[in-house]
């Protein structure tokens, strides 16, 4: 096959699988190169892998003689591409990053599946508090405390939406929103990394004081404590912090603070934005690219709560309220911890069964055989199998959140933070920062030896 460039799409065959849709794709570990394979993402689902460019063909061409399988899930997949390909009709491909590839293709898969199954993917029955495992029971919340929501429809009226600070979860929230068809406004630090959202219709304010002198809610997505504070707040320059348009404009305005700040610093903002009238809502994001998995933990102001709800209603995202501001930055640095210290255990059991037996394959072939392994130690050694070490947490976001954990709690002796904060400081200084936190595999795998290299 000639052209098999990013974006093309293929017909794809694994070993024990028939023919299936897929789009070639950059490698999600960067710099990484396989000869004469390429990375693709499969349409319909989340599965992603290398393949021999002997088992990729044409789409277009071999489309009659391939498409003839009747299965539901075969079928969600050639509706995605479909509309996979009528998207790109309109979109330059070589603008397109490896980001807005995944991005678009678990958009289309999840729209087919909601097509060919006749249900809409926010429609989805989530439990009753009732049903949930014990442990959340142990937890005994007052009625109030805690609440799950998965609406169906939220209907608001027109709002006009600002984004301060434009990382890689803004950019998505916002082009989101302006997908929708919100009348969004940004204001980031450096313009230059904010041309593509301009480019489709977005707006750009010149100053945080402007933004939300502009908006109705503003999303804060800054990056650390000191900057969110600065910029809210103005320590240093407060006629030009956000918090002087609070002031002037107070009764109309609210705050939705996506940053993962201290909780200390939130209920400082918050007591600031609502003594002038304000409304203030804290609301952390659990993000997963792979599957697109969108859970907000929130603390705050029930009528701002409402309307986040409205705003991502047609996304399937999960909400869960609790009643005060601190507890949602504080379950989502208890999330990150246990996620960083399990990634990390079972990256290591990796590491050490590689040492005794190289064959990892083996390993995974194994477990999934077993039946009863939970499914993130599965996807964690395939990950590492792929060398795709994404898994919804980066190494340096990680660390940052450790170490909030232990700076908060200076008196308790936490030495599985302890830790595992070191190796995620082991992977920042090996230039691993950006990656998932299973990537310290290449770190902490055993060397071979002299005789062994010989």
């Amino acid at each position: 096959m000639d052209e098999l460039g990013i974006g093309t799409v293929v017909w794809a065959k694994l070993k024990g699988h028939p023919f299936w849709p897929a789009v070639i794709i950059k490698p999600l570990s960067s710099g990484v190169v396989k000869k004469s394979k390429k990375y693709v993402i499969f349409f319909g689902g989340k599965e992603h892998a290398w393949v021999s460019e002997k088992n990729l063909l044409s789409f277009g061409k071999n489309y009659e003689a391939l498409s003839k399988h009747k299965k539901v899930n075969f079928q969600i997949a050639l509706k995605a591409v479909a509309k996979y390909q009528n998207i790109q009709k309109f979109q330059n491909e070589n603008n397109q990053d490896l980001n807005e590839i995944l991005l678009l293709v678990c958009e289309v898969s999840n729209e087919a599946k909601d097509e060919v199954l006749h249900v809409q993917s926010f429609s989805c029955n989530f439990p009753d508090q009732s049903e949930f495992p014990e442990v959340v029971e142990r937890m005994a919340p007052r009625e109030a405390d805690v609440k799950v929501t998965r609406e169906e429809c939220v209907s608001i009226p027109f709002h006009r939406i600002g984004f301060i600070g434009i990382g890689q979860m803004g950019f998505y929230l916002c082009r989101m929103l302006a997908e929708f068809g919100f009348h969004i406004t940004i204001w980031n630090r450096t313009q230059d990394k904010c041309e593509r959202l301009l480019s489709i219709g977005v707006h750009w304010a010149n100053s945080p004081k402007d933004l939300v002198a502009m908006c109705d809610v503003t999303f804060c997505c800054l990056k650390g404590d000191d900057v969110v504070e600065e910029v809210i707040i103005g320590k240093k320059n407060p006629e030009k912090s956000a918090s002087k348009s609070f002031k002037l404009y107070g009764h109309t305005k609210g705050l939705i603070m996506i940053s993962t700040i201290l909780p200390e610093l939130s209920q400082k903002l918050s007591e600031i934005i609502t003594s002038r009238g304000s409304k203030y809502l804290e609301a952390p994001i659990i993000f997963k690219i792979m599957s697109m998995d969108l859970f907000f933990l929130c603390a705050g102001d029930q009528a701002l709560y409402r309307k986040l709800l409205g705003f991502f209603s047609r996304t399937g995202a999960v909400f869960y309220r609790l009643n005060e501001i601190g507890q949602a930055l504080k379950m989502k640095q208890v999330y990150m911890f246990y996620h960083s210290a399990i990634v990390l255990n079972i990256t290591e059991v990796a590491a050490q069964f590689q040492s005794i037996n190289s064959d990892l394959n083996e390993l995974h072939k194994k477990l999934k055989e077993a039946g009863y392994v939970p499914p993130i130690m599965l996807n964690i050694i395939h990950g590492i199998l792929h060398q795709n070490w994404y898994n919804g947490v980066s190494i340096s976001e990680a660390q940052s959140n450790v170490s909030q954990v232990l700076c908060s709690h200076p008196d308790k002796n936490f030495r599985i933070a302890r830790a595992t904060l070191e190796i995620l400081k082991l992977g920042v200084r090996n230039g691993l920062g950006n990656a998932g936190i299973s990537a310290v595999f290449n770190i902490i795998k055993p060397r071979p030896t002299k005789e062994e290299s010989i």
